[in-house]
């Protein structure tokens, strides 16, 4: 009876001790797994974590290429746009000293003498015609020399509506008027704005 007993205890105790073995192997499969699992898990995390930043980083470049273009655009308009005003500014601050000029028939006077002399000798070799035109209150103010000096040109009229004076030859019409003059003044003047400008914004 003891024996049987013994017998009994001993196969109890085998049981446990397998029991207890096969549940340890269990949980360390199950541990190694869910460590397996979670670390596959992570790494997918930082994967597609890569991905967006790689992709944020793309869009942020494309982004900022795209402003720093746009930037550019803008300036230049910005430039362009200062310049034409600018250049407005000069031709509109020459227009009234040089329109005061053409007014003063003293200066008008020798202006004219100089042209006259010219073509008249220009007349002599081409016999070119010649026409002088002044505005009708200036072509009052001349004086008799100036149209004693003018014997040698066909005719001379009254129809020009701005300060100054227009003479047509053989091959054209040009007027000396405060606009003409400021404009050519002011296209002298502009190239050089235009660079200081293109110096300034290049240094910034």
């Amino acid at each position: 009876m003891e024996q049987t007993t013994q017998n009994i205890e001993s196969f109890v105790e085998k049981l446990r001790n397998e029991g207890l073995e096969s549940g340890r192997v269990g949980a360390e499969k199950i541990l190694t797994d869910a460590r397996k699992e979670a670390e596959e898990i992570v790494a997918a995390a930082e994967r597609r974590a890569q991905e967006i930043i790689n992709d944020g980083e793309g869009k942020a470049r494309a982004l900022l290429e795209q402003g720093r273009g746009e930037l550019a655009l803008a300036t230049r308009d910005a430039l362009s746009k200062l310049q034409q005003t600018v250049q407005k500014l000069i031709g509109s601050l020459l227009k009234a000293p040089i329109e005061q000029q053409l007014n003063d028939p003293n200066f008008v006077q020798v202006v004219l003498r100089e042209v006259i002399l010219q073509y008249a000798r220009a007349d002599a070799h081409g016999r070119s015609v010649t026409a002088i035109n002044v505005p009708e209150q200036m072509l009052q103010k001349l004086n008799q020399a100036v149209m004693a000096e003018l014997a040698s040109v066909d005719k001379i009229k009254g129809g020009l509506n701005e300060a100054g004076f227009e003479y047509t030859f053989e091959n054209g019409t040009v007027q000396v008027t405060a606009s003409s003059v400021a404009e050519v003044l002011s296209g002298l003047v502009g190239p050089h704005i235009r660079e200081v400008m293109e110096k300034g914004s290049n240094t910034q």
